[in-house]
C-alpha cells in the first residue's frame, strides 16, 4: 500500500507491515514573493495549513510525520477547560484568561 502526505512524497508499506504516523516538529508555512506569493495565498485561502503530514525523512524511517504550524491561521477559537486559567505568552508579555464563575455566562 502507498500513502502520501501533504508533501506529495510516497511512503510504501507491504500489507501486514506497520506504518508509523508520529507528531513532528512545528513547521513554518512557505513565504514567497510576487506571483508565487499570490498563488500560495489563494491556495491557503482554499486550504488552511495548520497541520501538515509529510514523509519521515529520517534514515530507516517507517512512516509519516504530522506537524503543527508555528503560526495558526483561520482558527475559530481557543478553549480552556473552564476550571483553570488559560495563559497566552509572547516574550515577556502574558495574557491570562480566568474561568467564569457559576453565576457568569
Amino acid at each position: 500500500m502507498t500513502f502520501t502526505g501533504d508533501d506529495k512524497k510516497d511512503v510504501t508499506r507491504a500489507l501486514g507491515t506497520t506504518l508509523i504516523c508520529q507528531g513532528g516538529a512545528n513547521f513554518t508555512p512557505v513565504v514567497a514573493k510576487g506571483r508565487l506569493r499570490q498563488k500560495l495565498q489563494l491556495q491557503q485561502r482554499l486550504k488552511v495549513q495548520n497541520i501538515r503530514v509529510e514523509k519521515d525523512l529520517t534514515t530507516d524511517a517507517n512512516g509519516l510525520v504530522v506537524k503543527l504550524a508555528d503560526t495558526l491561521t483561520k482558527m475559530k477559537g481557543i478553549s480552556g477547560d473552564g476550571q483553570n486559567d488559560l495563559v497566552i505568552k509572547n516574550g515577556t508579555n502574558t495574557i491570562t484568561v480566568t474561568p467564569n464563575t457559576a453565576s457568569e455566562k
